[in-house]
């Protein structure tokens, strides 16, 4: 296929895309939500039926588990007070209690009142939400630094092959897709560690794929600790995007922070592609496109390609 002549055109605004989380190339026909882990999904029905009182997977995580710990110390008291004989009035005592002697003469049954319950209830409650809270905060921010040393690992296994092949991999698929920018035609390759969307002859490879040409750099191409499926911000997983001409040669696309315009003639920063990840928390190194281009994406890790 004959390389396309660069034209003159005006830079195409992609913000709007760039801004909505409809990015993901997931078919129209894909559902998401039948692919989420249990908690996860259990986590999408609180925030979507609390009419905004919840607003995201932190606010629901803590509701979940204040409700969960609330049932279970209620439990255990309810089998306790079950199981439990309150103590009988001595025997020496009986038949000696005056008729107008207060109603324990004094002695009270072993037990708690309604009042008395519901407060250990509620502070047991919310000892085990802060305790799990923590717990599950840790978990996460665990994950993400796995994620970040993860990427790091695959860009250096990136750099070792462009340094020798002078390109990017899978340079060699058939069917790229071809998306038209402002002064041409890009072919775009793409990979996930979910491999979602993917197929032996289509632009979404599998990520086994890419594993198999970065082989001679690094040994196990790593994958995401949750590996969810999804796009962008449903599911956690690794990415993988290139650009290149007709050939399969690298070409970079120019992103402009001033515009949030992609373009090939520039102006604006040369990009030859990106891997990242999806985190559970902030990103600690946010890309200045993406702050600035994409609202919202603090939660993605970027590492722009350039040659």
């Amino acid at each position: 296929m004959a390389e396309t002549e660069p034209q003159n055109e005006q830079p195409v605004d992609f913000s709007d895309r760039l801004k909505n989380v409809s990015l993901t190339l997931k078919p129209k026909s894909f559902n998401a939500d039948s692919y989420l882990r249990p908690e996860s999904r259990l986590m999408h029905w609180t925030i979507k039926y609390s009419n905004g009182l919840i607003k995201n997977e932190r606010q629901a995580n803590f509701f979940l588990i204040g409700i969960s710990s609330f049932f279970f110390a209620a439990s255990i008291i309810l089998l306790w007070l079950s199981f439990h004989e309150p103590s009988k009035t001595p025997a020496k005592f009986k038949g000696n209690i005056p008729a107008d002697a207060p109603k324990f003469n004094g002695f009270r049954q072993r037990g708690f009142t309604l009042i008395e319950l519901l407060v250990v209830i509620s502070i047991i409650s919310l000892l085990a939400s802060i305790v799990l809270a923590s717990l599950s905060s840790a978990r996460m921010k665990a994950r993400d630094a796995s994620r970040m040393l993860a990427l790091e690992q695959i860009e250096k296994a990136f750099a070792l092959y462009v340094t020798t092949n002078n390109n990017y991999p899978l340079a060699n698929t058939t069917n790229k897709a071809a998306t038209d920018y402002s002064g041409g035609i890009v072919y775009v390759v793409n990979s996930y560690s979910n491999d979602e969307g993917a197929s032996a002859g289509g632009y979404v490879r599998f990520w086994a794929d890419l594993e198999q040409e970065l082989a001679p750099y690094i040994s196990k191409l790593p994958i995401d600790p949750i590996n969810s499926i999804g796009g962008f911000g449903s599911g956690y997983f690794y990415f993988y995007e290139a650009y290149f001409d007709a050939s399969g040669k690298p070409v970079p696309l120019y992103w402009d922070p001033a515009t949030c315009n992609l373009t090939i003639n520039g102006p604006g920063f040369a990009i030859y592609g990106a891997i990242g990840a999806q985190l559970e928390t902030a990103a600690s190194r946010l890309e200045e496109l993406v702050s600035v281009c994409w609202p919202g994406g603090e939660k993605f890790q970027w590492i722009f390609l350039e040659l």
